[in-house]
């Protein structure tokens, strides 16, 4: 083979050579400019929790219910305690049923 023909041999490997690399750079810039812009925003929801992290909350004690009626608060707590009662009893009852099957 001509020597003229080995430097167009050696010549499309350089170019398709080159070319490769091209699109490997190309390609890596791409993701690096996708990774900077998702992080953007991760970086700003950051930023975001710092700030609620350096921020103080106060607490306020509740103040005390003395002035409330013992007697509406009573009657509640008995409501809750027989609703409550009913449901353990209603369970009970479903449990036997389901038994006897």
């Amino acid at each position: 083979m001509p020597f003229w023909a080995w430097l167009l041999i050696d010549f499309g490997v350089l170019i398709l050579g080159a070319g490769w690399w091209t699109y490997l750079l190309w390609d890596l810039y791409n993701r690096g400019k996708r990774i900077v812009n998702d992080s953007a925003e991760t970086i700003a929801a950051v930023e975001e929790l710092q700030k609620a992290l350096e921020t103080t909350e106060t607490y306020e004690k509740p103040a005390s219910d003395l002035s409330a009626d013992p007697v509406k608060k009573e009657a509640a707590w008995l409501r809750r305690k027989a609703n409550s009662e009913q449901k353990k009893l209603d369970r009970q009852r479903r449990l036997i049923a389901r038994l006897r099957k």
